[in-house]
């Protein structure tokens, strides 16, 4: 064995590399958490808006146009939003590629 891996000098170097990824691991973890939980909480408040624009419309109707707007803005395919104590309906759509809008408050577009 090479004396320079028996020496002081190479273990120090090998337990300053150790503790320089432990430290990396330790910091980089919560903010990949933090990253992931604000990335979900900013796709909610988007899809919300979406939700809260369907129900202030009259009889919770809106164009084909407005849909895909809400859709594209919140960056989803569906978005459904259900009211405590209503029957809840199927969240799939027919597969018709469009906007399908449900009575249940839903926005859908589907791709072919």
């Amino acid at each position: 064995m090479a004396p320079f891996l028996r020496s002081l000098s190479f273990r120090l170097l090998i337990l300053t590399a150790f503790f320089v990824m432990l430290s990396e691991v330790l910091i980089y973890t919560p903010s990949i958490a933090r990253f992931r939980l604000m990335y979900l909480k900013e796709r909610l408040a988007a899809a919300h808006l979406a939700a809260l624009a369907l129900q202030a419309a009259p009889d919770r109707m809106v164009t084909e146009e407005l849909a895909d707007q809400l859709l594209s803005h919140a960056g989803a395919h569906s978005i459904v939003a259900r009211t405590p104590g209503a029957m809840n309906a199927p969240s799939r759509a027919p597969r018709t590629g469009r906007s399908m809008l449900s009575s249940t408050c839903a926005i859908t577009r589907l791709s072919n």
